[in-house]
Order: C-alpha cells, then structure tokens, then sequence
C-alpha cells in the first residue's frame, strides 16, 4: 500500500486519481501484488512436489486463453509467472542452488541461448506476449500459438537463469547487487519517471547505449547501503513497530 500511493501521487497531485487505484497495481507495484498472492497460495501447499510444478504450468499456459482484463488484481501475471515462484521453492527445499548449476557447461548454455535469441529475433516476436497481462488473441496469436510461444519462453528463462546463476556465483559485484534486488526494483521506477522527463529517447543506437549506461549507474546507486536500509525500513514496516 506504501509503494502503491509513493508511485500513485503524480495523479493524486493532478487530480487525476482513479478508482482503478484500490484494485490495479500501479505500474511495477504487480510484482508486490503478485508476491502477496503467490506466499499465501503457497502456504496451502504442504508439499511441493514435480505434480504441483506441472499443474502451475499448465495454469500459465492456459490463463492467457482468457479475455479478463488482466490488470485486476494482477491476477493474470499472477498465473502466468508462478511456476518460477514455486520452482524457487521446490530448489531451495532440496538445496540445489548455484553450486548444482556451477557443474554445468557453459559453452553448450550459450550455444543454447544464442540458438533461442536467434529462433526471437527471427520471428519477430510481438514483446506483449513477454508481459503476462494480455491474452495471447491480444498480442496478435491464436491460443495454440501462444501456448507454443510461451513454453519456448519458459526454457528460454530457464536457460537465462542458470547462465546467470553461473556468473553470480564467480562475481561478488553482481551477488552484492542480487542481495539488494527487491530493494533496487522498488526504487527504481521513480528514478526512471524523473530521467523520464528530461530524457527523450528512440531506437536509435545511441539511445540504447545511454540507456545501457543509465541502468547500470541506477542499479549501482539504488544498491547503496544507505537505500537498501531505507526500502527495508520501509518494506518490513520497522517504523510500526516502534
């Protein structure tokens, strides 16, 4: 709720607050909404096995199928991305972490991931289906289209994960940052509504590399102590407690 009003106030100031307010999370706010749900789903689940992971994927293939509009309550994002919720889970119980994905060759994982780049680029796929919120008749497919589309980007994920859990684990700068990531997602969509009103950007390639730069120089800046400390205060409600 505290971050749904800090990212709402530049329409409370305008005047222009919407009664989409109390049940559509604002902009990056989903993924808080979506945490909420996915824990307390999870808390009913006493044991997470292979079948419950089939089950959750088979629910994110099939809810895009569905022409609810996808903002409420995050519900369909909620869906779509919580097979990568319990996957967590299901690693993390059975202690297979970086040290698993560390054995794993990474000339194939790239060979791998260049191969799916390739098979995106190519086909030109439309980045809406990417988002989780729109049905895929929305993004311009057919159900069987989108259902297919969206397996691929499941291992393509998947494949990104393990390549970057295998960096992670041989760099203490990318750990550090991984430690402060909710804090740094938190924090960033009001830096980049500030940078976006005085930074006009394009495809151009000069854009794409200032705004290479600019994520790395936020992702650095957002990861200091100091703003860690802030959105922890913040998030773990330490000033009730007092």
């Amino acid at each position: 709720i505290i971050y749904q009003t800090i990212y709402t106030l530049p329409a409370i100031i305008n005047g222009t607050l919407s009664y989409r307010y109390f049940y559509e999370p604002n902009w990056i706010m989903w993924f808080l909404m979506s945490t909420l749900f996915w824990m307390s789903i999870t808390k009913f689940i006493k044991n997470i096995t292979l079948s419950v992971i089939i089950v959750s994927i088979i629910c994110s293939l099939l809810v895009s199928m569905c022409h609810i509009d996808g903002h409420i309550l995050s519900y369909m994002r909620t869906i779509v991305f919580y097979p990568f919720f319990i996957i967590g889970l299901y690693l993390k119980q059975r202690n297979i972490g970086v040290d698993s994905v560390s054995r794993l060759r990474v000339i194939p994982l790239i060979l791998i991931f260049i191969l799916f780049t390739s098979i995106f680029l190519y086909f030109d796929v439309d980045k809406w289906v990417l988002f989780g919120l729109y049905s895929y008749n929305d993004a311009g497919y057919t159900d069987a289209e989108g259902v297919l589309l969206r397996s691929l980007v499941f291992s393509y994920s998947a494949l990104i994960i393990i390549l970057l859990s295998r960096i992670i684990k041989e760099s203490n700068i990318l750990s550090y940052i991984g430690e402060r990531s909710l804090s740094i997602y938190l924090t960033h969509g009001i830096i980049v509504i500030v940078l976006n009103k005085f930074i006009h950007l394009n495809d151009s390639v000069t854009s794409v590399i200032l705004v290479l730069l600019l994520s790395i120089a936020v992702t650095f800046v957002l990861s200091l102590n100091i703003i860690e400390k802030c959105n922890r205060y913040i998030y773990s409600l330490g000033f009730i407690k007092k």
